[in-house]
């Protein structure tokens, strides 16, 4: 399949709303020259394929208690899960083999990753092996002298919880009173260390459901005044939450609304159209409803994740990206065991790849929308919907 076929078929789709081709398309026009020489790298040389980003839950711990939270309780909670986490040693000895790999960009997730003492160290490390960090946290650990050791250490960019303009919002939402004051302190802390550093680039992650719809106005305008460099809205996910805060036809016509009057925000915002189109358009409002956030994409094309990205767990397993169930069967191997390198050539993730531009991986692959812009730029300057095996 040539681009413009590809492009065509995106155009045709009865599947993919219009909406969504135009989403997926205006970022693969603005694709960096990095991406590009990937790609080129990827596709050219087979053995040469590495795991460009890595996804690294660094804990189960977490200190909030969020209602609409996929990580299980239990992994939160149970002690026993918690002292078969990676050690401080092994996770600074994972990071030069990324590097080693082709790693250039780590996600460090949890749990509340800030509760590993040493996350300033891993960043450093990261830093100094050539790879990017990014940091995703509820922001109530970020104390002044942890924000300026983040940037001294060369984070690259944080994305910060904050569900409400208000306490009574944003503490509903996370379970736990007084994590508003302290989001906001964080907040404030990290923005200033960017001022004094140049890094990171600071974002706000807000998750919209009916409980905060209608706070998202002033949720804008607070945004605003905290001085951040972008803000990212996020649908709750129906599938897995209490149907009670699940956004109801009124909720998205407040979104729609709101979004309108800010089209002006591109720099808070970005593309705000699009934003409507994902969050209030009504040809991708039953998507969301059942919780297909890939908006049927995957029904007409592969997913390459397992070709440039993995996802590792706090106590070492491996998978290929962390909306896979985190079954034995779909362990690809763990680090305690063997190195990065052995495990992105080993033949399950082999035989992963070979599903994967089938199209016959897993169902749970309609509800992400992680991978949807790589996956386009990918078959743009590749022309491959599949491949052919030996």
């Amino acid at each position: 399949m040539t681009k413009n076929n590809f492009t065509e078929m995106l155009d045709s789709s009865t599947k993919t709303p219009p909406s969504i081709t135009r989403w997926v398309r205006n970022w693969s026009l603005e694709q960096s020259e990095e991406v590009s020489k990937l790609i080129t790298h990827t596709f050219e040389v087979e053995k040469g394929i590495f795991p460009y980003d890595c996804k690294f839950k660094i804990t189960h711990r977490c200190n909030a208690d969020c209602k609409m939270c996929l990580h299980p309780i239990k992994l939160r909670t149970d002690e026993t899960l918690h002292t078969q986490e990676l050690s401080d040693y092994e996770i600074r000895k994972i990071i030069p083999e990324l590097a080693e790999t082709g790693c250039r960009s780590i996600h460090f997730s949890g749990g509340e990753p800030l509760l590993r003492k040493k996350l300033e160290v891993f960043i450093k490390d990261a830093a100094k092996n050539g790879i990017r960090s990014k940091l995703t946290t509820n922001g109530t650990l970020l104390s002044e002298k942890r924000a300026n050791n983040l940037a001294k250490a060369k984070l690259r960019s944080v994305n910060i919880s904050l569900d409400g303009p208000t306490s009574e919002v944003h503490d509903s939402m996370r379970g736990v009173k007084g994590f508003f004051n302290k989001a906001i302190s964080g907040i404030q802390a990290i923005s200033e260390a960017r001022e004094t550093y140049g890094r990171p680039h600071v974002r706000i992650n807000s998750v919209v459901s009916h409980e905060n719809a209608k706070t998202l106005d002033q949720l804008l305008e607070l945004a605003k005044e905290l001085k951040i460099d972008s803000l990212h809205i996020l649908p709750v996910d129906f599938s897995h939450i209490d149907p009670s805060l699940a956004l109801t036809d009124e909720d998205y016509e407040i979104v729609k609304e709101v979004l309108s009057n800010y089209k002006h925000e591109t720099r808070l915002l970005g593309d705000v159209e699009r934003l409507i189109d994902l969050l209030a358009a009504p040809e991708t409002r039953e998507f969301i409803k059942k919780g297909e956030y890939a908006f049927g994409y995957y029904r007409e094309s592969p997913c390459f994740a397992p070709f440039v990205h993995l996802f590792m767990m706090p106590e070492g397993k491996v998978y290929t990206c962390c909306i896979v169930d985190r079954t034995e069967a779909n362990i690809l191997g763990n680090v305690r065991k063997n190195s990065i390198q052995e495990i992105w050539a080993n033949d399950n993730f082999k035989e992963l790849r070979k599903k994967a531009v089938k199209n016959t991986l897993y169902s749970v692959c309609h509800s992400c929308d992680h991978f949807l812009e790589i996956n386009q730029i990918i078959s743009e300057k590749t022309g491959f919907r599949t491949f052919e095996w030996d």
